[in-house]
């Protein structure tokens, strides 16, 4: 196995030794660090973790890359030098309370994992920032590398002194230490999973503004390199940072639970965006050199919102462990498009954010499900190696559209109220899929039991298609939907859809009826349709509310 691979297993022995309660984690990024042989800083950095944890008695180990271990103590006595093997420090503690303090140089990344370091060619001005999905803290400084033992965070930072530095907690002030550096700490964070921690410190321009929050004012700000402060569209960005705040507040039931956010635009980043709570980092191409089509800033205002609905879903309530990273990712995907269609109800502005759903990360996952490489939604991610390999189209995409279907199955107004009792049972906690289906289940009243099952174990996508007859006036005397499945995923899902019957009105396709039914095996006959006009168009999945290939007569 890969030294630097970490096992669902080896997690789970460690979450019922540890209970991590803290780390203040120093980072120096001025080069002056006193470290015996000198240092690169513009290769490695110096990092020092102090870990306070109970134990419940026995051998465990923190996780750390880095180039050079420069001392580990635990309780004050030093760790011999073999207890560092394989990225991993292992110790020895008997029941109780105790702090290790790890001091190593870590190396600055430049594929966007750990601390990745850039120089901008246009005027040579430095930007730092971290980029820790899945298990790359420990790039940074040594930890408990999962997302179940989660503690608070307090960082501080040597640096620049004119530099910009943020981080999880709100933004402070330097103290000006005289040698050109500037020392800055950061309040402790609430309990957080470590790979949602986060470090920003460069030459950043900054905007600052503010929104009156359910609970609070929270300070919001923007922040890219100075070479693209001309494409930096604050007012947009803002707006579309507000409206999120006030569709998810409001429908969330809850506060947004960190005291500020920051958004920043950074260089070489190896994703879209990532949900660092309360300083989220998002690919600078997203700051626009030229026109762009409408479809491209509704792509960016998608991005926005999936960020800031991770802020509940992914950092107040995280997953056990990466076995749940599919719902992760994929409620944040239905929390944006919601959203999205929320602010179009309010202002009329923009297109339906579900048509462009159906359009792109639909038939994004369509495609991806009848390839050889298809894999069910809730892959067995037995280690790290397994989540990077299953971070796709199914992921994201199919994971988004099932979960579409599981707010049908229980009614949007019932699914918001199982999501508010969720997060009020399980803030700052961890949890697996099935504590949110519990919620959903106590709220909709419906059974739910096939779901994981059907949905969530099984690959494919299955083909629907209407079967009816008509008599001499065009009335339905019998309809039924026929679902089949592809041989080598044979599956036969509950679906619930809705079939719509359109009458041409002065040569336009007009919705005359709507009917919302479940569909359960090969055949379900639907009497609700029998007696109505069939009229010009009979359609199956009238608001592609489920996931499923359809054939029209």
């Amino acid at each position: 196995m890969y030294p630097a691979n970490i096992t669902r297993e080896e997690a789970a022995v460690r979450a019922r030794l540890i209970r991590s309660h803290s780390y203040q984690v120093s980072i120096d990024l001025s080069g002056l660090a006193d470290v015996p042989g000198g240092y690169d800083s513009s290769a490695v950095f110096w990092s020092r973790s102090i870990v306070r944890f109970a134990s419940a008695g026995g051998a465990s180990q923190l996780n750390l890359i880095a180039e050079r271990l420069l001392s580990a103590t635990l309780d004050g006595v030093e760790l011999p030098a073999e207890a560092f093997s394989d990225h991993k420090l292992a110790f020895d503690a008997p029941a109780g309370e105790h702090e290790i303090v790890v001091t190593a140089l870590c190396r600055f990344s430049r594929t966007g994992e750990g601390l990745h370091r850039f120089v901008d060619p246009v005027d040579d001005l430095v930007y730092c920032y971290t980029q820790l999905e899945t298990a790359d803290a420990r790039r940074v400084f040594a930890c408990f590398e999962q997302p179940d033992l989660k503690a608070t965070f307090a960082l501080d930072v040597r640096a620049d002194k004119g530099w910009t530095v943020l981080s999880n907690s709100p933004e402070v002030t330097p103290v000006d230490l005289g040698d050109g550096t500037g020392h800055w700490t950061f309040a402790p964070t609430p309990p957080i999973s470590t790979y949602i921690t986060a470090l920003i410190a460069g030459h950043f321009h900054v905007v600052r503004d503010s929104y009156q929050g359910k609970a609070a004012e929270i300070p919001l700000s923007l922040a890219c390199r100075q070479s693209l402060v001309p494409f930096l569209d604050t007012e947009r960005l803002l707006t579309t940072t507000k409206y999120g705040f006030e569709v998810f507040e409001h429908h969330f039931g809850m506060a947004y639970p960190f005291a500020d956010y920051a958004q920043v635009f950074v260089p070489e980043f190896n994703a879209g965006a990532m949900e660092n709570a309360g300083c989220v980092t998002i690919r600078d191409e997203y700051l626009y050199r030229s026109r762009v089509t409408q479809a491209a800033y509704e792509t960016r205002d998608n991005t926005i919102l999936h960020e800031l609905a991770h802020m509940w879903f992914g950092d107040l309530v995280t997953m056990t462990w990466w076995d749940d990273l599919w719902l992760n990712e994929s409620f944040a995907e239905f929390a944006s498009h919601f959203c999205q269609a929320e602010i179009l109800a309010k202002t009329g502005v923009g297109d339906d954010p579900w048509a462009t759903f159906t359009n792109a990360r639909k038939n994004w996952a369509y495609r991806q499900d009848q390839l050889p490489s298809t894999h069910p939604v809730a892959a067995d991610m037995v280690d790290l190696e397994a989540v990077e390999l299953n971070f796709d189209g199914i992921t994201y995409a199919k994971g988004a559209s099932v979960l579409r279907q599981l707010v049908a199955f229980v009614g949007q107004d019932a699914f918001l109220a199982g999501v508010r009792a969720y997060f009020a049972q399980h803030a700052w906690g961890n949890t697996q899929l099935s504590d949110l289906l519990s919620a959903l289940t106590e709220a909709s009243g419906r059974d739910l039991s096939f779901f994981a099952a059907e949905w969530l174990q099984e690959a494919g996508v299955n083909t629907l298609r209407a079967e009816f007859e008509v008599d001499w006036e065009g009335r339905f005397t019998r309809f039924a939907i026929r679902q089949t499945a592809p041989e080598q995923w044979p599956t036969l899902r509950h679906h619930r859809l809705a079939i719509g019957l359109y009458d041409l009105v002065e040569g336009r396709l007009v919705r005359r009826d709507r009917v919302e039914v479940d569909i359960a095996g090969a055949l379900t006959e639907l009497p609700e349709l029998v007696g109505r006009a069939r009229g010009a168009l009979v359609l199956p999945n009238d608001d592609a509310l489920p996931y499923a290939k359809l054939r029209l007569d």
